[in-house]
């Protein structure tokens, strides 16, 4: 600023002396004063000139920038580097630094090839994974109808599947382990299929149900439900509620398939009871998810 402020003034002073409004000994001094700030001037911008050469050294130098294009290395900053390595092959082509960084950027060009390969490698193996759980789960739904019960109601026109491992038909229960499943699935279908679930309980005493719940590992979680029906015929009463499952119920379910300890409890006007779901009852509500799943693709 104050050279700024001298040259400012020395201009125009010159300017008055040009224009003769100083005398020669004045003009002489003035002229003199002219002389030694351009001096000086040309001294600073000297000064500037090899400040910012040796600036350019520091931020530029050979070893620095080596030392840079190491660190971007350590770092795995690949592309950092690659602009480092340019920028040193540029100002110092023919530096021992630039030949040792060279030999970093074929290490570089070595770990993209190796990692390009490993990418295509695991895409490959993801490929193959995703294709046979395709066809694992295709397998698996071809087999879920094939453990289908099926009986066609021709007046009503409606096709019903039950898992065979939890029919509801009564005499097939006693045959299979006990009670039949006390939480269980099954699928009917006129032009689209449509899921239902059902609730059962079965006994010698009247429970008189009113609602049911799913303890499955530890939570208890809430089952939607209707007016309980009841029968009883041979000393055997039953108790079943037959609903259109929510996307709640559905989650449940699937937490139940998935679960290590499966329990419905059922809720009567005084007492409660319950009834483990069993592996096979576990299975019977997978089959009929996938068969489910396999009519709605197929309809």
């Amino acid at each position: 600023m104050f050279v700024l402020r001298r040259n400012i003034l020395l201009t125009f002073t010159f300017c008055l002396v040009l224009f003769g409004c100083v005398n020669a000994e004045e003009h002489q001094k003035l002229k003199a004063d002219y002389d030694a700030v351009k001096t000086e001037n040309e001294s600073l911008r000297s000064q500037v000139s090899s400040l910012e050469a040796k600036l350019d050294e520091l931020e530029n130098g050979a070893e620095r920038l080596l030392a840079k294009a190491k660190l971007s290395f350590d770092e795995h900053d690949y592309d950092q580097f690659t602009s480092i390595y340019n920028r040193l092959i540029e100002k110092h082509p023919e530096s021992k630094e630039a030949k040792t960084a060279k030999n970093y950027l074929s290490k570089i060009e070595a770990i993209k090839k190796k990692e390009k390969a490993e990418a295509l490698r695991k895409k490959k193996a993801r490929k193959t994974e995703e294709a046979r759980k395709k066809k694992a789960e295709e397998t698996r739904l071809k087999k879920s109808l094939k453990s289908m019960k099926i009986r066609k109601d021709k007046i009503e026109g409606i096709t019903w599947y039950t898992p065979y491992k939890s029919l509801t038909w009564h005499k097939y229960i006693k045959s299979y382990g006990g009670t039949e499943a006390p939480l269980s699935l099954y699928i009917g279908k006129r032009s689209t299929p449509w899921l239902r679930m059902k609730l059962y309980y079965e006994s010698s005493d009247w429970l008189f149900v009113k609602k049911a719940i799913a303890f499955v590992d530890g939570a208890k979680l809430d089952l939607t439900y209707e007016t309980f029906e009841r029968d009883n015929s041979g000393g055997d009463i039953w108790e079943w509620s037959d609903v259109s499952p929510t996307d709640w119920d559905l989650t449940v379910i699937e937490r139940i398939i998935n679960s290590k300890e499966a329990i419905i409890r059922f809720y009567g006007n005084q007492y409660h009871n319950d009834r483990v779901i069993k592996k096979r009852h576990k299975q019977a509500l997978q089959e009929a998810l996938d068969a489910f799943k396999l009519l709605k693709q197929t309809n």
